[in-house]
């Protein structure tokens, strides 16, 4: 099974490179099922689609399958089942040996700023930029299967 293993964290706002520079990409996407156990999510992204299983988060892993599906099925998901959903846009940051995603939100969750990383490891040391502030990897009001709650 495909592991995921992924940092989170808050962001100092003031110290953010100027994102305009970096590609990005822009991301619907809505929960079937937001059980930790199983979390079940659709995603748009840019001009594609995909239905992702996500099983229960230990440590900063969790097993994660993720599934393409055709933007009409992706759509029909989330209007058929009125499916809450967050939109937010991803910028691909490199920065040193990582790859940095920050996902800037939008709507009701406008002003929130995640970056989030992923690892080859849970012990992968890193380094990371000065406008990385707190981790909140193990706080799970900061999951976006909960963040669509807010």
């Amino acid at each position: 099974m495909p592991i995921e293993i992924e940092r989170k964290y808050l962001v100092h706002k003031h110290l953010l490179p100027k994102l305009e520079v970096f590609q990005y990409h822009s991301i619907i996407q809505g929960y079937l099922s937001s059980d930790p156990n199983l979390t079940i999510r659709i995603r748009l992204k840019n001009n594609k689609a995909f239905l992702t299983f996500k099983g229960k988060t230990t440590g900063i892993s969790r097993t994660e399958i993720e599934i393409p599906v055709d933007v009409s099925v992706a759509d029909e998901l989330i209007s058929s089942f009125e499916l809450k959903t967050l939109v937010k846009k991803r910028y691909l940051i490199p920065f040193e040996e990582i790859l940095i995603e920050l996902d800037v939100f939008e709507g009701p969750l406008q002003g929130l700023i995640l970056a989030e990383i992923e690892l080859k490891s849970e012990g992968q040391e890193i380094v990371l930029p000065d406008w990385i502030a707190d981790d909140v990897s193990d706080r799970e009001e900061y999951y976006n299967s909960n963040l669509i709650n807010s």
